[in-house]
Order: structure tokens, then C-alpha cells, then sequence
């Protein structure tokens, strides 16, 4: 040890004692705090190596080290203080100073106070050593205040030689008391007399002289460090004048420094003339080495003292922060310590459970705290066995829900809390009141099954209600009947008296029908005026009772619109299960048709439906194309050909639009236009199918051909009620890795318009997402515009009928033209179809229509051009 911490003088081990101790002290609560915060603390550990450095480096040192208390009580010594008097360490700590410096005890007050003021100097005493031995010691001490504590470091050493030279000294002649300074250290003699001048053997040795032979002045001067030459050259002149020359300096022997201290009495003669001197050279570079290593120690531990007080107030910080962020959280926050007992509880916890402001918890013990809530549990019974308690304390617990008797519904978590070494210091509670979010997940799933403007369920919740009853009566043999049914005169009040008139006969009609339908069975919107109720029938139980008080109801209800009395009918059509179909498509597609039925009959009425009044056939050939779209989608027959959307500007492609074909199945090479089997499958849910098959190819080609424009892809207004669409759109992008900038979806304006809602939200999410939304057949109903601010659709596409022959059609000119500019008011683009010719298409381009679809440019195809790019 003595190797790697070299030795230092008595009073800066005495310093590296004191600060040690006070230094573990102040780590130790820094532990605790930095524990509490759950944080690991960089200066803590810097501190921690420090100490241990420290503790060698003075437990080792060659001086002796001693610490002492303001009330004179022995805290520490080293082992060279305990040798020095015989004794261990632990023996001097227990003996105390009045065991061995007796005479110390009364002055020691004095002592300390002169020492706390600072003007207290080097003193010397005797020690009674173990074996009686009386042991002179010069003791250098120095006050320390640190973390809050007061602490006298003292630093000794032996001077009994020194005794006995000073008292030889005493008894010898002059010459020998001016040698007892020089005593251990090297001397000169100067005789000007004699002209003589004596330097010591360890004189000699400290310049690198050979013996006997002193260095001149200008000699010595040359030995003196060039930093320091000036200083000692000054000293010696003042003593030249009669001043005394002491000084410490620095010289260069071999090109390595050393530090000595000069001190000489120089004699003159009753004229002042120089006649001679002594002067000691004493060797202290050690001392000044370990002044240095002092110094920096010192310093080093002002500096962990300060970076303790830092790391306190940055803990202050921090616990403040903390405390604000608990305070300001709505969750219901609880600490408990390992004692089970309250240590911090926040603002919101109490709010949760209607506690007082002024109901101080911390403190007490955590099974109280309800105590004192003014709040009863719904299930008491299974309160009592998951309110703030856990099983295992030392794992998480489960997450638990708690019904109030005011309807609310608190969650429950707990989490131990643990010191890095893993020891449990306590457990943290978490409460989160969840009544809203419960409630709007109730909101939402009813907003997913339910048709916004009536309040009856929707097409999508119709569709699974019809299957599940398939399914179940085909375990029991049950039957039932799906009815279809909607107004007779609904367009005409459309566009008479417009969509809000509309929509009042809507709700209407939905509350008048919804009085009459039995609990147990279904009423649906299916979307515009169509509406549907599936109602089980017993074995001997008639089916005209139920579509005759539907016709009866809606017939009675009075509507006034604009000064009119108006009265609506409805036609209602009757499937049966089995009778009528088994599955889903037939049952459905009966229904319809047994509606149309009843419409040929005059209206106001129901039928049954019945397969022999279809005289026409066009009955059976709707079932047909019913089972070949069934088969197309099997089969893999469906196909997407793709016409481009140009730019009037530049004739440039915009995008492409995808346009789906069907491959007869009974001849694939006959390929079906969308017009013969769309409008049938959008009277089932195959169009939910096609629309998603449409879709995912578009999708799958923009992965496939990076390069390619956008499509566009035309969705039904079926779809509207598919509330899992967006969700399986946004998925098709995702792992196609796809822009959604790059997929536009068409909708049709008059299916937008009469189903807004649904599309309004459809198109929202759709819009969220990154999608473009294009309105096809736009103008159609021209007194839509008003729906332009709801429907935030960015290009419209301009109803084919306003193109066609546009050069001699002035009124369709103006029509154009009012679109265009409504459109760039709302900062939208415009596109134009069906245009066949090349008049047609310069018009567009001076009306300001953005961009053109048609013969004129291009026809639809399989294989279009842009995707060989």
C-alpha cells in the first residue's frame, strides 16, 4: 500500500479521515433518496470510489491521523497514530483522549474554539503510550463542517528526537543553538575571516555537489528554478541588509525539480559589514508533495460535497416534479411503504373515492383509507376481497374492475416497488375511473350496428341477424319470414320538398313500424327507403298479419309539406324460410321480388312471394345471375380492365380507373359487362365481396408496378354499412407497403347523397387514412351541391349525361360551367366521362374542367399501356 499511496503529513490524513467518515455519511442518505426515486445516480458512484481511495490512502499513510468531535469525543485514528502509542485502533477509539493525553481534557474547549475562528497554531503535548513510555507529539489541527456535522481533524507526530536535540542544543555552546534548527537537514558555515565556506555532506547532496565543494553565489543562483531566481536573489540581498533569510524554493538537480527551505543568521560587525552566518537547506519536497496531494484532496472533496448538495436539490427537484405530475394526474395514485401503511397519495385519488381534502392518509395504514370514502361497491362481496390487497406481494397484480352503487367503474393495479438489490420497499396502487370509456365503447358498438338517422339497426347487423338465423333454424327445423319493404312515392319527396323532408318521412315511418314489430324480432334500415324486419313464426301461426299492419301503419301516418297533405304507401314483400330459399342470396333476392310483386299489384299492399307470377321470366333470370356471380367469385372469373383519366391541360395521364368484368361461367370467354350483374349483386351481399376483390387486385398491381399513377376503384353504397372496410383497406396498404395517396375511391353521388351519414363517416376515415375520394356521376341530382360541405370529397367526376354532345347543347354548357366553378370555389378537381370526341374535349379544356375520361382518349383494357411503364 505504501507503494501506491505514498505518504503524506499527519494533519492531511486527519483531513482525509474527517471527510471519509462525513463523505460515507452523506453517500449513505444519497443511497436512500436516490433509492426512493428509483434512479441511479452517476455522482453517487464517483463519490463512492472516492471514498474508498481516500480511506487506503489515510488508513496506510506514515502520519498520524486523528478525528475528533466538538465535544471531545475520539472517532477515528489510523494506524500510525494507534503504533504510535502502542495501541490497535479499535484500543486508542476506546480509551479515548483523556487515556492518553490526560492534561488535554480542560483546554479542549478552548482549543476548539480557537480553531473554529482559525487562528489556532501547531501545538505540542505528550501522549502516554500502552507501556507507560511518555511520547512528546506536535499536533497540527483543522476545523471541518460537513453535511451538517462538526469535526476537528488533527495531525501528529513524533518530536522526541527533535527533544532531545533541542535540550542538547540547549546545554552546548552558541554555535551548537544555532545548529539545532539545522537539525536532519543539511547546514553551511560562512567565515568571511578566514574567507572560508563549509557546506554539509547533505548540503552538498541536496545541489548535487561533490562534498567540499560549496557552489558560488552565481552558481547557486544558476541551481535555482528560473521561476523562482528572482524571489531568492531578492531574500538574500534583504538579508545581506540585516533582514532574516527564510525561503522556500524550487531547484533543478539533473533536470528533475526539488523543493527546499533556506533559513540562515548571518553576523555582522559594529559597522554593519558582513562578517559571517550559518543556514540550514532542508529538503521539502515531500512536504510540498504532500501539500499538493492535500490541496487537491481537499478540493476534490468540496467538490463531492458540493456535488451532494447538488444531487440534493436536484432530488428536491425531481420529488417536486413528480409530486406536480401525481397531483396533476386524473388517475388515482396510492404509495404504500413495506409497513402496509399510506407514504403519498394523490389529489385524484381522493376525488375518486369522495375523501375529504382535509382527511390527512399519510401515515396510516392502507386497509383504513376507505374508510373513510363516502362511496358503497356495487358487489360488495367481491370488493372486499381485491380492494388494495394482493395475494403475492411481491408481483404485479391482476387488473381489476370495481362497480360503484353510483354506476361508475374503477380499475385496480398494483405494482411492487423494490431498491436495485430487489428488496420490496413498497407497493404502488393505480385507479383509473373507465365509466366513460365503457360507455363509449358501448356508444360505438352501437353506432357500428345501428343506422344513424332512424336509430334501427343497420345493413351490416341485418346481414349477421339473417345468417345467424339460417344458421340456427337449420339445427332446429324453425321457420321465419323476411320482409322487405319501402315507400312508393320516397323519390317523388325527395326531389319535391328535398332531402330534410326526406329524412323526416324516414324517421317517421321508422317509429310508426317500430310500434307494431313484436320483441324477438328484427327491424333494418337497408339503406334509402328499403327496410326489412325478420320476424320466427310457429308451426300453425299465419304470415298476413304482421306485412298488413306494416301497409296499414304507413298509410295512416299524415305528412304536410310546403301547404300539401300527403299520405305514403308502401309495398312489402314476404320470403319464407324454407320455402322461399335457404341461404342468404335466395331468401333475400325472393324478398325483393316479392316486393316488386307487390308493386305491380298497385301498391299499398304485400305478397308473398310467388315464383309464377314473374310472367316476364325476369324473376329467374335475377336468380340466375344470383348463383353465376356466386360462381364467378368462387371460380376466380372476375377481371379488372383500366381506362385512363387525362389532364386537359396536357393530354398527360392522371391515373388509371379500374373497371371490373365477369367471365361467363358458363362461357369463360364471353366477358360480361359490369351493368348486367352490379345492380343484381348489390341487392345481396355479393357486392361486399366483388367491392373487396376490386380492391385488393388494385392494390396488389400499385405493389407490383411502382411506377404506375394512382387508381381508382369504384365502392357500392353498400359498402357504406361495411363497417370493417377501412379497417381492411388500411391493412391492404400497409402490407402492400402502399401510399395511400396512390388508391382514390369512387363513389356514386346519388348512392352518397341518399345514405350521407354512412358515407359521411365512410369517407372521413377513408380521408384519415390518406385516400382521395372522387364523387362519380356528380350533377346528377344537381340540388346536391348543399352537400358538398358534407361530403368532403376532393374531385368530382361530372355526370356523363352533361358531356355527351356538349358542343351543341348550351344548357348543358351552362350546367358544366356552374360545376367547374362551384368546384374550384371548394378547391376541388374536376374530371369529365364520356367524352368521344375531340370538339368535346377542347370545350372541357376552355370551361376549366381538370381532366377528361373517355373513347376520345382512351378505351378500357386489360393491358393498358401505362402499366408496361
Amino acid at each position: 500500500m505504501d507503494a501506491v499511496f505514498p505518504a503524506l503529513p499527519p494533519w492531511a490524513h486527519i483531513v482525509y479521515g474527517a471527510l471519509v467518515l462525513a463523505l460515507a455519511v452523506l453517500l449513505h442518505r444519497a443511497q436512500r433518496r436516490a433509492l426512493a426515486l428509483g434512479e441511479e445516480n452517476e455522482g453517487y458512484r464517483r463519490a463512492q470510489e472516492l471514498l474508498l481511495r481516500f480511506r487506503s490512502m489515510v488508513e496506510y499513510a506514515g502520519q498520524e491521523v486523528y478525528l475528533v468531535t466538538p465535544e471531545a469525543r475520539l472517532v477515528y485514528v489510523n494506524r500510525a497514530a494507534a503504533a504510535s502509542v502502542g495501541y490497535t485502533p479499535e484500543e486508542l477509539l476506546d480509551i479515548g483522549i483523556p487515556g492518553i493525553d490526560p492534561r488535554f481534557g480542560p483546554a479542549y474547549r478552548q482549543h476548539f474554539e480557537a480553531l473554529k475562528a482559525g487562528d489556532l497554531p501547531p501545538f505540542e503535548t505528550v501522549h502516554i503510550a500502552k507501556d507507560g513510555r511518555q511520547v512528546p507529539k506536535e499536533i497540527k489541527a483543522v476545523y471541518l463542517r460537513i453535511g451538517g456535522q462538526e469535526f476537528v481533524c488533527g495531525f501528529g507526530q513524533g518530536i522526541a528526537e527533535r527533544k532531545r536535540i533541542e535540550a542538547a542544543l540547549r546545554l552546548s555552546e552558541d554555535s551548537l543553538k544555532r545548529a539545532q534548527a539545522v537539525a536532519r537537514t543539511g547546514s553551511w558555515h560562512l567565515d568571511l575571516g578566514r574567507n572560508q565556506l563549509e557546506w554539509s555532506e547533505e548540503t552538498c547532496r541536496l545541489f548535487g555537489v561533490r562534498s567540499g565543494e560549496p557552489l558560488d553565489y552565481e552558481a547557486f543562483l544558476a541551481r535555482v528554478h528560473p521561476d523562482d531566481r528572482e524571489a531568492v536573489d531578492r531574500a538574500w540581498k534583504t538579508a545581506l541588509q540585516g533582514a532574516a533569510y527564510d525561503v522556500e524554493h524550487r531547484i533543478l538537480v539533473d533536470g528533475k525539480i526539488q523543493w527546499l527551505r533556506e533559513r540562515a543568521e548571518l553576523e555582522f560587525d559594529e559597522h554593519g559589514h558582513l562578517m559571517g552566518g550559518v543556514g540550514t537547506v532542508q529538503d521539502i519536497t515531500e512536504r510540498k508533495s504532500a501539500d499538493a496531494a492535500r490541496e487537491a484532496l481537499v478540493a476534490q472533496l468540496r467538490l463531492s460535497e458540493q456535488q451532494q448538495r447538488d444531487l440534493r436539490l436536484i432530488a428536491q427537484r425531481e420529488q417536486g416534479r413528480m409530486s406536480a405530475l401525481l397531483t396533476a394526474m386524473s388517475i388515482g395514485i396510492l404509495f404504500e411503504d413495506r409497513d402496509s401503511r399510506v407514504e403519498f397519495v394523490n389529489p385524484a385519488f381522493k376525488h375518486m373515492w369522495a375523501i375529504g381534502d382535509s382527511v390527512s392518509l399519510v401515515g396510516r395504514p392502507t386497509r383504513e383509507v376507505l374508510e373513510h370514502s363516502t362511496h358503497r361497491f356495487a358487489r360488495p362481496a367481491h370488493a372486499s376481497k381485491y380492494v388494495l390487497q394482493v395475494l403475492e406481494t411481491h408481483e404485479i397484480s391482476e387488473r381489476h374492475e370495481l362497480d360503484l352503487y353510483d354506476g361508475r367503474i374503477l380499475t385496480q393495479l398494483s405494482y411492487p416497488v423494490t431498491d436495485p438489490e430487489g428488496r420490496l420497499l413498497g407497493r404502488l396502487w393505480i385507479y383509473e375511473d373507465i365509466t366513460h370509456e365503457r360507455q363509449t365503447a358501448q356508444q360505438l358498438l352501437y353506432m357500428a350496428e345501428r343506422d344513424p338517422l332512424t336509430g334501427l339497426f343497420n345493413r351490416h347487423r341485418f346481414q349477421q341477424q339473417l345468417d345467424q338465423m339460417i344458421q340456427g333454424a337449420q339445427r332446429t327445423g324453425n321457420r321465419f319470414a323476411l320482409l322487405y319493404f319501402d315507400l312508393d312515392e320516397f323519390k317523388y319527396i325527395n326531389d319535391t320538398f328535398g332531402h330534410r323532408a326526406g329524412d323526416t318521412v324516414l324517421i317517421r315511418t321508422a317509429g310508426e313500424i317500430a310500434n307494431i314489430v313484436r320483441a324477438g324480432e328484427m327491424f333494418a334500415r337497408l339503406g334509402g327507403d328499403e327496410f326489412a324486419i325478420l320476424s320466427t313464426l310457429a308451426s300453425d301461426e299465419a304470415i298476413d298479419t304482421l306485412p298488413s299492419r306494416v301497409v296499414k301503419s304507413i298509410s295512416a301516418v299524415p305528412f304536410r309539406f310546403r301547404g300539401s297533405n300527403l299520405r305514403l304507401t308502401a309495398s312489402v314483400g314476404v320470403a319464407l324460410y324454407p320455402d322461399h330459399g335457404d341461404n342468404t342470396e335466395d331468401l333475400v333476392a325472393h324478398a325483393d321480388a316479392a316486393m316488386y310483386q307487390a308493386k305491380n299489384l298497385g301498391k299499398n299492399t304485400w305478397a308473398v312471394y310467388d315464383p309464377t307470377r314473374d310472367a316476364s321470366g325476369a324473376m329467374l333470370e335475377r336468380l340466375g345471375w344470383n348463383r353465376r356471380i356466386a360462381q364467378a367469385l368462387e371460380r376466380g372469373l372476375l377481371e379488372l380492365h383500366f381506362q385512363g383519366i387525362y389532364r386537359t391541360a396536357d393530354r398527360g395521364l392522371g391515373h388509371l380507373e379500374a373497371l371490373v368484368r365477369m367471365r361467363d361461367p358458363a362461357d369463360p370467354a364471353q366477358l360480361i359487362m359490369p351493368g348486367h350483374f352490379v345492380p343484381i349483386a348489390e341487392k345481396g351481399s355479393q357486392i361486399l365481396e366483388i367491392d373487396r376483390w376490386v380492391l385488393g387486385r388494385s392494390v396488389e398491381l400499385l405493389a407490383r408496378h411502382p411506377g404506375i399513377p394512382a387508381i381508382a376503384v369504384n365502392v357500392s353504397g353498400r359498402s357504406f354499412d361495411d363497417p370493417a372496410l377501412p379497417q381492411y383497406i388500411r391493412e391492404l396498404l400497409h402490407e402492400q407497403g402502399i401510399d395511400p395517396a396512390r388508391l382514390i375511391i369512387e363513389l356514386t353521388e346519388t348512392a352518397a347523397v341518399s345514405d350521407i351519414q354512412d358515407a359521411q363517416r365512410f369517407i372521413e376515415t377513408l380521408t384519415r387514412m390518406g385516400c382521395r375520394i372522387c364523387m362519380d356521376d356528380f350533377g346528377s341530382g344537381f340540388s346536391t351541391f348543399a352537400y358538398l360541405k358534407h361530403l368532403d370529397a376532393q374531385i368530382l367526376k361530372i355526370d356523363g349525361l352533361f358531356i355527351q354532345d356538349l358542343p351543341n347543347h348550351p344548357d348543358n354548357q351552362a350546367f358544366v360551367r356552374a360545376m367547374v366553378d362551384v368546384a374550384r370555389g371548394l378547391n376541388k378537381l374536376t374530371i369529365a366521362e364520356f367524352v368521344e370526341d375531340g370538339p368535346t374535349f377542347e370545350m372541357l379544356r376552355d370551361l376549366g374542367v381538370d381532366m377528361a375520361q373517355g373513347y376520345h382518349l382512351d378505351r378500357p383494357s386489360a393491358e393498358h399501356p401505362a402499366l408496361k411503364l
